[in-house]
């Protein structure tokens, strides 16, 4: 990173390259997960540019400098906490896990973080293939019909042990937990849970569900600039926000209005077609609450909401 900011994007060739892909892994040989996943979209980034130099790219590698920069900072401040106080028990701190810890469900459960009976819905289900992290990801949005909180779970199957753990698949009943083990966090917690009993979801569930949802943009958005300020955060904080209607453009674009606010549909690479599904469906809908991912693009300097599904009094529309 020290190289990069110093001498430019611009002077970083193949030999630096497969310099930064050494150290990449030797982050990995101490499993720092999160650090060397960093390093390899920088890696992969600056091998772009020097193929194709594009002004988008450059602010992507920059964002990545930002984001490893502040890793860095962060977990030195968290270790040397840790050896002033001889404390090395786990903690509510995402640094856990971002710095390798692997939590045990006695742990979560011995720092307070789970709750009993929980009710949850399922939002949407993608399959994702996370190269930077080499893994596939089983990631499922669910919604906590008594609070409103959403939640999300990963099933992750590394490249080098898929034939050892069995994929998980979308869910459409209601579920009720048990005990759901929250992992430190703050917007979209990720969660698991080892017993749960299922029950064909009703119109009431989904009434619930969407009673649960914003019915302003800018108090979604709000939220999502709360979560993104962190520089640790995921690239996008999902949410869940009412609409009156969904309307096009001739060119095709797409606006979701919420009163007299409005704000552009935009597909992600989790979600690539999903603007498309909700253009062909967005007539034959009443009404509802479409659940998705609110993005900052940093070129345009304003959000754009990705649909993941649409929440109706019937019904989940998965896109």
């Amino acid at each position: 990173m020290h190289d990069i900011l110093t001498n430019g994007i611009g002077s970083v060739n193949k030999a630096a390259c497969q310099q930064y892909k050494g150290l990449a892994k030797q982050l990995g040989d101490y499993y720092l997960p999160e650090p060397q996943a960093i390093m390899n979209e920088i890696i992969q980034a600056v091998s772009n540019i020097s193929e194709e130099p594009d002004d988008r790219e450059t602010n992507n590698i920059i964002a990545l400098c930002v984001r490893l920069g502040s890793a860095v900072k962060k977990s030195r401040d968290y270790i040397d906490a840790k050896l002033e106080s001889g404390e090395v028990l786990p903690e509510d701190n995402i640094l856990y896990e971002e710095m390798g810890g692997v939590w045990k469900l006695s742990q979560l459960k011995e720092l307070g973080l789970f709750r009993e009976n929980t009710a949850l819905l399922q939002l949407s289900f993608a399959r994702i293939d996370d190269v930077m992290h080499q893994s596939f990801v089983d990631e499922g949005y669910w919604l906590d019909l008594d609070t409103g909180d959403i939640f999300r779970t990963d099933n992750i199957r590394p490249y080098k042990a898929m034939k050892y753990i069995r994929t998980e698949d979308a869910k459409f009943d209601l579920y009720v937990v048990q005990e759901l083990y929250l992992y430190p966090g703050s917007l979209n917690r990720r969660v698991r849970w080892e017993v749960s009993e299922s029950f064909t979801a009703e119109e009431k569930d989904y009434r619930q569900a969407l009673s649960k949802a914003e019915t302003s943009i800018s108090a979604a958005v709000k939220k999502a600039k709360n979560e993104l300020k962190n520089t640790l955060s995921r690239p996008y904080a999902a949410v869940l926000i009412r609409f009156d209607s969904i309307e096009y453009a001739a060119d095709g674009h797409g606006v979701m209005k919420c009163g007299e606010e409005t704000i552009a549909l935009s597909d992600c690479r989790e979600y690539p077609d999903a603007c498309k599904t909700l253009k062909l469906i967005a007539g034959g809908i009443g009404g509802g609450a479409v659940f998705g991912g609110l993005f900052y693009n940093a070129q345009e300097h304003r959000f754009t909401l990705s649909p993941f599904s649409v929440v109706t009094e019937k019904d989940i529309i998965r896109l």
